[in-house]
């Protein structure tokens, strides 16, 4: 629950129409009723985020300051009227009668979350998905959240373009199932031969002139609802930038910034195969879980390796000052180093965005003015370019010995002068490096899985 702002703070925001009240009343009732009107209105741009309650709780204030003043509930109009003069200090001596008046509902919650893709009018422009594709076991669980995003869902993704990149029986057919679900939409690309760090560029020469390329690595494992069209809409808004990067959980250095905001959460590993583990369908959450228990002394490097067991669960800490003593204590601002390779840290991550998810606290991420890289790397796991930019710029004839980090975010940016940045608000997680094996052995791809089935497919099968 968000914490109401004070009447007195809210009161100064709304001082100048407060002023005129207190002159209009002594002008009549006709002046008053006008500027009552006039403070309503300010006070519901106001309050935008908030409550209707609070607006009208803010107006009882305001009636107060006049002299004939109303206690208005609801928007019936009914109310009490009593006459006499202001008080000297009317926030100091609002009467307690009518803070107790005020219904238990009105206090201020934390409102649902509003995704931009319910206000953004996707324009006429084309949006293609470009999937790096290789791995069934992460796709799994991306793909409603790519179905809910293709235009007929409610989205803005045209087309979904899937570089095929695996000699793998089983993944080559879970994606041509894919493909055979909905061939308008679902493209497949064929490279030529299997593509590695430096030849890459292979794909992106594929590239379609003048439209906008959402880039989405195959474990990208969770995409926030809008997040897509959030990339996009900074795009087209900002030409000169380059990259527009979604703000990615396990994606240095956005992990340091992460824990410095409050997003991440004690977590450490379960040192015991346990007994017996929940099957509820929507096992992902953290409260199905109980907490972990071990030394109180315990502290867990992020290099140190995980227990013997299998499916190693990490259990939320009851204790919030244990924090000093997990992986992401030790999180630098660095995109190499044990930020970039340790599983314990990216363990961390993933269980602490399932509590925030559950506890519907995503906000804790989130960053209203974008960041800028200012020539620092970011990983592009999942990001928005417009093609006239890659294709403009020599993609057939780049340097072989780098790769399409290094001349996306990097080398052209700093050639061109021009700006690649985070988009602190379009959320999305990324499961693994090479560098960060271990992580198979924990039970997080098959909650990834249990989130998408409880909170992206099922919503997407009601739609039908």
């Amino acid at each position: 629950m968000a914490t109401i702002p004070t009447l007195h703070s809210l009161s100064r925001k709304a001082h100048p129409t407060l002023e005129r009240i207190k002159g209009d009343s002594l002008n009549g009732n006709a002046a008053c009723e006008q500027s009552l009107r006039s403070i309503k209105q300010r006070l519901e741009n106001l309050a935008k985020g908030r409550t209707r309650q609070l607006c009208h709780m803010v107006l009882i204030l305001a009636l107060w300051q006049r002299r004939t003043y109303q206690l208005v509930y609801g928007s019936s109009g009914s109310g009490i009227a009593e006459t006499g003069p202001p008080p000297t200090d009317s926030v100091q001596t609002l009467p307690f009668f009518v803070l107790f008046t005020v219904p238990l509902e009105w206090q201020v919650t934390r409102p649902e979350p509003v995704s931009r893709q319910d206000v953004l009018v996707k324009p006429n422009v084309t949006v293609s998905g470009l999937v790096f594709y290789g791995r069934k076991s992460r796709v799994e669980s991306m793909r409603c959240y790519i179905e809910r995003n293709l235009v007929e869902n409610g989205g803005w993704l045209d087309e979904v373009l899937w570089v095929v990149n695996t000699e793998n029986v089983d993944d080559l057919f879970y994606l041509d199932e894919i493909i055979a679900s909905n061939p308008l939409r679902h493209k497949l690309l064929i490279p030529e031969g299997h593509l590695g760090t430096y030849t890459y560029w292979k794909a992106w020469q594929h590239l379609e002139r003048d439209k906008y390329y959402v880039k989405i690595d195959d474990d990208i494992l969770w995409i926030e609802d809008g997040a897509i069209p959030k990339l996009v809409t900074h795009k087209i808004e900002n030409p000169d930038t380059f990259v527009v990067s979604g703000n990615i959980i396990n994606n240095p250095p956005l992990g340091f910034m992460h824990y410095r905001m409050g997003a991440l959460h004690p977590y450490l590993p379960e040192l015991q195969k346990p007994d017996h583990v929940t099957n509820a369908s929507d096992f992902w959450k953290p409260s199905h879980h109980p907490f972990w228990n071990g030394p109180n002394d315990t502290v867990w490097h992020p290099m140190r390796p995980p227990p013997a067991h299998e499916n190693v669960r990490w259990l939320r800490v009851e204790d919030e000052k244990m924090m000093w003593q997990t992986p992401a204590h030790q999180l630098t601002y660095d995109v190499w180093g044990d930020s970039y390779k340790s599983w314990a840290i990216a363990s961390q991550m993933h269980y602490s965005l399932f509590e925030n998810i559950e506890k519907d606290t995503l906000d804790l991420y989130k960053f209203e003015k974008p960041w800028t890289m200012h020539g620092d790397r970011i990983r592009i796991n999942f990001m928005c370019v417009y093609a006239n930019d890659i294709l403009d710029n020599g993609v057939g004839h780049w340097p072989e010995n780098r790769g399409d980090e290094d001349m996306i975010v990097l080398d052209l940016p700093n050639t061109l002068r021009r700006p690649v940045v985070i988009l602190g608000t379009a959320l999305a997680s990324h499961f693994q490096y090479m560098d960060q094996p271990d992580l198979a052995k924990t039970d997080i791809l098959s909650r990834y899985r249990s989130l998408a089935q409880d909170r992206a497919c099922e919503r997407l099968t009601s739609k039908t």
